[in-house]
């Protein structure tokens, strides 16, 4: 189990391969969402640009942020360069409403069904396109993991024995009911 939960040590990659490497590129990630205002969300990912054929951890980074998903995604792969790199994605789901020149509100860009399927959408496509390890699949929370712990949630509720994360990472505190959690090791910072 620790060894799963520390990806970047290199299990399914070889001793003999370099620590450091080459960043990953972090792009725009096109999926079609679908719901009222599902336009206005937007998925990134950062994956190796080295051998594509080498099955990578997923990291799902649950950045609850509004304009800088992208910077966010490259300073968490930055951590993971080297003989077994991960792969990060995100949803961008909260948009800046300006109100005046000094002033904007953070608010959701569509509804929690919209964002959870798009995240369950974006998920799936992710794990398809990049070759991703399916027992190496992580969510990390950024602060209130409030909508990440629902998300986990569903998916454990819909179908346990599909549920996609071997653990859970909390950047701050877990704003969840215990009992609707799923039973995966919760790693919280």
């Amino acid at each position: 189990d620790a060894k799963l939960l520390l990806p970047q040590r290199g299990i399914g990659g070889s001793e003999k391969a370099e620590l450091a490497g080459e960043p990953p590129e972090v792009k725009p990630y096109k999926v079609a969402f679908e719901g009222e205002n599902a336009d206005k969300l937007k998925a990134y990912v950062a994956a190796p640009t080295a051998d594509k054929t080498q099955k990578r951890a997923l990291v799902v980074a649950f950045q609850d942020n509004d304009d800088g998903t992208a910077k966010d995604l490259a300073r968490i792969t930055a951590l993971s360069q080297g003989r077994d790199p991960l792969v990060v994605c995100a949803l961008q789901f909260r948009v800046l409403r300006k109100i005046d020149e000094n002033f904007a509100i953070s608010e959701y860009a569509a509804s929690k069904e919209v964002r959870l399927a798009a995240l369950s959408k974006m998920l799936e496509s992710v794990m398809k396109d990049y070759g991703v390890d399916p027992a190496r699949v992580f969510l990390l929370s950024d602060y209130g993991s409030a909508d990440a712990l629902e998300w986990a949630a569903e998916l454990w509720k819909a179908d346990a024995d599909k549920f996609p994360f071997r653990a859970i990472l909390a950047n701050g505190t877990l704003d969840g009911e215990l009992e609707d959690m799923p039973p995966v090791p919760y790693i919280v910072s």
